[in-house]
């Protein structure tokens, strides 16, 4: 069962939230205010919601926690990716499609990420169950960093943030999924080792086990690919204005640490 309460991580001298009054209060204000100046995003949702469901992911939902104004939006919907893409044609307005299938709304305070199940690399690939009864802890746990695993249903508020409580309450970034197939199928690696190295350097949370050996054994692999792990990391923080408070001494020391925390073993 959830805890009523979460860490706010920007105060040393936390303050103690009521997780309940947060979302069903703060947020769904917060969301139809939203709605009411962006009248594309309430267009596009209305008709989403007519055929499925959507569901709020991440950093838009933190923000109401950590008391940051958004920057961006990231919706995950239940419709087919080919109904989104003419929804989001359709509409009269600023808009791109990724190359990993995604519709990005560009509208006046807010960038907007929607994806449909179909072309959510996990789901997709069957690295996490799509469990159809606890669609809020699938897409939690879709999720790579449990930083990152907050889910809010936009119909009714309901709420699946666990995994994140976890993370505020221990102070420690973690890899949601084990398996090595979730992991090296992950198309975001460099983005991955950037965001780790970003909330250590920001928050002064630690790492898992599992997710320094994770970061050691990819950064070892991109030098075999790219010659330097280092540079490589650097060139696409180039493409992530976010990270922009890393430089290239914390990618270094990052993984000097890393190395002296690693096994012995691992270099015999």
């Amino acid at each position: 069962m959830l805890s009523l309460y979460i860490r706010n991580l920007r105060e040393s001298n936390f303050e103690m939230r009521d997780v309940n009054q947060i979302i069903h209060e703060d947020l769904q204000a917060k969301f139809r205010t939203l709605l009411h100046e962006e009248t594309n995003l309430k267009s596009v949702l209305l008709q989403i919601l007519v055929e499925g469901t959507a569901y709020l992911i991440g950093g838009y939902v933190r923000d109401m926690f950590e008391k940051k104004e958004s920057r961006d939006l990231d919706i995950v919907v239940d419709i087919p990716h080919e109904r989104l893409r003419s929804i989001v044609d359709a509409e009269n307005c600023k808009k791109q499609f990724n190359r990993m299938g995604g519709a990005k709304l560009l509208l006046k305070n807010i960038n907007v990420d929607i994806w449909s199940f179909d072309n959510n690399w996990a789901f997709k690939n069957e690295l996490v169950k799509l469990n159809e009864k606890e669609k809020l802890n699938s897409l939690a746990k879709g999720c790579f960093y449990n930083y990152d695993a907050l889910v809010v249903n936009v119909s009714d508020f309901s709420y699946n943030i666990r995994y994140y409580e976890n993370f505020t309450e221990k102070k420690e970034l973690d890899i949601l999924q084990k398996r090595a197939i979730y992991k090296n199928l992950n198309p975001t690696l460099e983005a991955n080792i950037l965001r780790a190295v970003y909330l250590k350097k920001k928050y002064g949370v630690s790492y898992t086990e599992h997710l320094k050996y994770y970061i050691y054994l990819k950064m070892q692999s991109l030098r075999d690919v790219y010659g330097d792990s280092v540079e490589r990391i650097m060139a696409v923080k180039e493409f992530y204005p976010k990270y922009g408070m890393i430089d290239r001494e914390d990618i270094v020391n990052a993984f000097e640490e890393l190395k002296r925390d690693m096994p012995q073993t691992l270099f015999d």
